[in-house]
């Protein structure tokens, strides 16, 4: 009779709620499939080119190999993304 008890004081989840949660899940699920995806794109292209390049800059010029320049440029992407979602997210919420 104790383990009964247990369960009366659990709140009961309706069937949207429970059709929210699992939304949300299958939404988490989905963004990870699509992120491993384009880790391994990017891993896959940078072991295909080894070989180097070379870069120009303002002041000179360089040699690098270009799976460090594919790298770099999806790190680089990767944080501006980062950053402009913060900045977009920042300015249009709600005022407290």
């Amino acid at each position: 009779m104790a383990s009964a008890d247990v369960h009366d004081d659990v709140p009961h989840e309706s069937r949207r709620e429970h059709a929210r949660r699992m939304g949300s899940r299958a939404k988490l699920y989905a963004s990870l499939i699509v992120l491993a995806a384009l880790v391994l794109v990017i891993v896959l292209l940078a072991l295909d080119n080894r070989n180097d390049a070379q870069l120009s800059w303002v002041v000179g010029d360089t040699n690098a190999p270009v799976v460090w320049i594919v790298l770099f440029s999806a790190i680089v992407g990767w944080v501006a993304g980062v950053v402009t979602h913060m900045v977009i997210r920042r300015r249009t919420r709600a005022p407290h």
